[in-house]
């Protein structure tokens, strides 16, 4: 089985190597929080909700403010733009380019909460692909992404430990498929803006073209040999 740049197809074969069974979605029926003991499938939806939606503030708000204020990634070589002139030099997408990424969509990805499928968007793609690609340049222009395509279904996953915990489900969010179109095409051209601008911390090896944490591997690795040659001492 060929699983390269498919991570869905790699754990699927790792799990059936390691016989890993796929975790239970459903939610249980009764679940127990500081305050109170909720039954109402609601309820728990909506304690699902609450957590998933302010623990990134809250691990946040944990880091120290050294980290805040003194970033040491932090550079002043950099000019200064602002916001208009940011999204000024944003390109803007094609007709060709809003096919060619739906095109390039699997037939597996999920539907959203719109129940939107890909194989609809597919089959109509020559139609609603001019609207899109004006849709799309207005956010390129605006700096607005709609709030519509920021709304994902979320499927808590239990890993382990005790159930009433939400800590212990992992939120497995499906955005609908237009949105994925937007999130593609926006990703290349801030790529393509931040590259060209040389804005990307020039260590950074993850979500970059041509560069991967191997990268990463490979210039510590580098980095150690040469000061053991110069016989340095860690």
């Amino acid at each position: 089985m060929n699983c390269e740049n498919k991570p869905a197809k790699t754990w699927a074969l790792i799990n059936k190597l390691s016989y890993n069974k796929i975790k239970e979605t459903k939610a249980p029926a009764e679940f127990q929080t500081e305050t109170a003991t909720l039954t109402d499938p609601l309820e728990i939806c909506e304690h699902f909700n609450q957590y998933f939606s302010t623990i990134g503030e809250s691990l946040t708000s944990e880091i120290p403010s050294f980290f805040h204020h003194n970033n040491i990634f932090a550079t002043d070589k950099h000019t200064v733009l602002s916001e208009d002139q940011m999204l000024s030099q944003l390109i803007p997408t094609t007709t060709e380019e809003v096919l060619r990424i739906i095109n390039n969509i699997s037939l597996n990805t999920a539907s959203g909460i719109d129940g939107i499928n890909t194989k609809s968007v597919k089959c109509f793609k020559n139609l609603i692909s001019p609207e899109l690609t004006k849709c799309i340049n207005e956010c390129l222009q605006s700096g607005i992404f709609p709030c519509s395509l920021k709304i994902a279904k979320v499927t808590p996953i239990f890993k382990s430990g005790n159930r009433s915990n939400p800590g212990n489900y992992r939120p497995i969010s499906v955005l609908p498929v237009i949105s994925k179109v937007f999130e593609k095409i926006l990703y290349n051209h801030l790529q393509t803006f931040l590259e060209s601008n040389n804005f990307l911390y020039n260590k950074q090896y993850g979500f970059r073209r041509k560069s991967n944490t191997l990268s990463a591997t490979i210039d510590l690795n580098t980095k150690i040999k040469l000061n053991i040659d110069q016989k340095y001492i860690a």
